[in-house]
Protein backbone atom coordinates (compact mmCIF):
# COMPACT_ATOMS: atom_id res chain seq x y z
CA UNK A 1 0.00 0.00 0.00
CA UNK A 2 1.06 3.54 -0.62
CA UNK A 3 1.10 5.57 2.58
CA UNK A 4 3.74 8.14 1.86
CA UNK A 5 3.70 11.54 0.23
CA UNK A 6 6.00 12.27 -2.69
CA UNK A 7 7.01 15.76 -3.73
CA UNK A 8 9.12 16.27 -6.79
CA UNK A 9 10.91 19.56 -7.14
CA UNK A 10 12.09 21.31 -10.24
CA UNK A 11 15.74 20.43 -10.55
CA UNK A 12 17.98 23.00 -8.97
CA UNK A 13 15.24 25.43 -7.89
CA UNK A 14 13.71 23.67 -4.89
CA UNK A 15 10.31 25.00 -5.98
CA UNK A 16 7.31 22.71 -5.64
CA UNK A 17 4.33 22.67 -7.96
CA UNK A 18 6.10 23.91 -11.09
CA UNK A 19 4.34 23.27 -14.39
CA UNK A 20 5.52 24.85 -17.63
CA UNK A 21 7.40 27.55 -15.72
CA UNK A 22 4.44 28.61 -13.56
CA UNK A 23 3.87 27.89 -9.90
CA UNK A 24 0.87 25.66 -9.25
CA UNK A 25 -0.28 27.57 -6.18
CA UNK A 26 -3.53 28.18 -4.35
CA UNK A 27 -3.48 31.11 -1.93
CA UNK A 28 0.34 31.12 -2.00
CA UNK A 29 0.82 27.42 -1.24
CA UNK A 30 1.38 24.44 -3.55
CA UNK A 31 -1.71 22.42 -4.46
CA UNK A 32 -1.69 18.80 -3.33
CA UNK A 33 -3.44 16.02 -5.21
CA UNK A 34 -4.81 13.38 -2.82
CA UNK A 35 -5.74 9.78 -3.55
CA UNK A 36 -7.88 7.86 -1.07
CA UNK A 37 -6.80 4.25 -1.63
CA UNK A 38 -9.89 2.67 -0.10
CA UNK A 39 -12.42 4.57 -2.23
CA UNK A 40 -10.10 5.46 -5.18
CA UNK A 41 -11.26 9.08 -4.90
CA UNK A 42 -8.85 11.65 -6.29
CA UNK A 43 -9.31 15.09 -4.72
CA UNK A 44 -7.79 18.55 -4.65
CA UNK A 45 -9.15 21.72 -3.08
CA UNK A 46 -12.70 20.34 -2.90
CA UNK A 47 -12.84 18.83 -6.41
CA UNK A 48 -13.29 15.04 -6.43
CA UNK A 49 -13.30 12.20 -8.96
CA UNK A 50 -13.53 8.44 -8.43
CA UNK A 51 -10.85 6.60 -10.40
CA UNK A 52 -11.25 3.16 -11.90
CA UNK A 53 -9.13 0.43 -10.27
CA UNK A 54 -6.71 0.55 -13.23
CA UNK A 55 -6.37 4.34 -13.12
CA UNK A 56 -5.65 4.24 -9.38
CA UNK A 57 -3.08 1.48 -9.88
CA UNK A 58 -1.25 3.50 -12.55
CA UNK A 59 -1.13 6.55 -10.29
CA UNK A 60 0.27 4.47 -7.42
CA UNK A 61 2.93 2.90 -9.67
CA UNK A 62 3.98 6.38 -10.84
CA UNK A 63 4.07 7.70 -7.28
CA UNK A 64 6.23 4.85 -6.03
CA UNK A 65 8.68 5.33 -8.91
CA UNK A 66 8.81 9.15 -8.76
CA UNK A 67 10.86 10.93 -9.95
CA UNK A 68 12.01 8.05 -12.16
CA UNK A 69 10.44 6.90 -15.41
CA UNK A 70 8.26 3.80 -15.36
CA UNK A 71 9.00 1.86 -18.52
CA UNK A 72 5.92 0.84 -20.53
CA UNK A 73 6.67 -2.87 -20.07
CA UNK A 74 7.14 -2.38 -16.31
CA UNK A 75 3.83 -0.50 -16.10
CA UNK A 76 2.00 -3.42 -17.76
CA UNK A 77 3.83 -5.90 -15.56
CA UNK A 78 2.62 -4.01 -12.49
CA UNK A 79 -0.94 -3.70 -13.78
CA UNK A 80 -1.65 -6.92 -15.58
CA UNK A 81 1.33 -9.20 -15.25
CA UNK A 82 2.59 -8.32 -18.73
CA UNK A 83 0.91 -7.51 -22.04
CA UNK A 84 1.28 -8.45 -25.68
CA UNK A 85 2.88 -5.74 -27.84
CA UNK A 86 -0.34 -5.16 -29.79
CA UNK A 87 -2.05 -3.91 -26.61
CA UNK A 88 0.07 -0.77 -26.15
CA UNK A 89 -2.90 1.27 -27.40
CA UNK A 90 -4.82 0.08 -24.32
CA UNK A 91 -2.15 1.61 -22.07
CA UNK A 92 -2.31 4.89 -24.01
CA UNK A 93 -6.10 4.92 -23.58
CA UNK A 94 -5.75 4.26 -19.84
CA UNK A 95 -3.20 7.07 -19.51
CA UNK A 96 -5.57 9.41 -21.38
CA UNK A 97 -8.39 8.59 -18.94
CA UNK A 98 -6.11 9.18 -15.94
CA UNK A 99 -4.85 12.47 -17.37
CA UNK A 100 -8.41 13.67 -18.03
CA UNK A 101 -9.41 12.87 -14.44
CA UNK A 102 -6.36 14.69 -13.06
CA UNK A 103 -7.06 17.76 -15.19
CA UNK A 104 -10.66 17.88 -13.91
CA UNK A 105 -9.53 17.63 -10.29
CA UNK A 106 -6.09 19.22 -10.22
CA UNK A 107 -6.23 21.68 -13.08
CA UNK A 108 -3.30 20.21 -14.99
CA UNK A 109 -1.86 16.90 -16.17
CA UNK A 110 0.71 15.56 -13.66
CA UNK A 111 1.73 12.65 -15.94
CA UNK A 112 4.62 13.15 -18.31
CA UNK A 113 5.23 10.90 -21.31
CA UNK A 114 8.90 10.10 -21.83
CA UNK A 115 8.96 9.28 -25.51
CA UNK A 116 10.16 5.79 -26.32
CA UNK A 117 10.45 4.83 -22.63
CA UNK A 118 7.32 5.24 -20.54
CA UNK A 119 5.73 7.64 -18.06
CA UNK A 120 6.56 9.54 -14.88
CA UNK A 121 5.06 12.13 -12.58
CA UNK A 122 5.98 15.63 -13.73
CA UNK A 123 8.54 17.44 -11.60
CA UNK A 124 6.70 19.59 -9.09
CA UNK A 125 3.72 17.26 -8.71
CA UNK A 126 2.55 16.87 -5.14
CA UNK A 127 0.58 13.67 -4.62
CA UNK A 128 -0.43 12.06 -1.34
CA UNK A 129 -2.00 8.62 -0.86
CA UNK A 130 -3.87 7.73 2.30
Amino acid sequence: MCTKSRENTEEGTGRAGVEDGQMNLVRGRPRVLRLDLASRVLSCEGARHRLTPSEASVLIVLLRAAPNVVETAAMWEALRGGVPARQTSALRALMHQLRSACIRVFGYDPVQTVRGRGYRLRPGTRLTCF
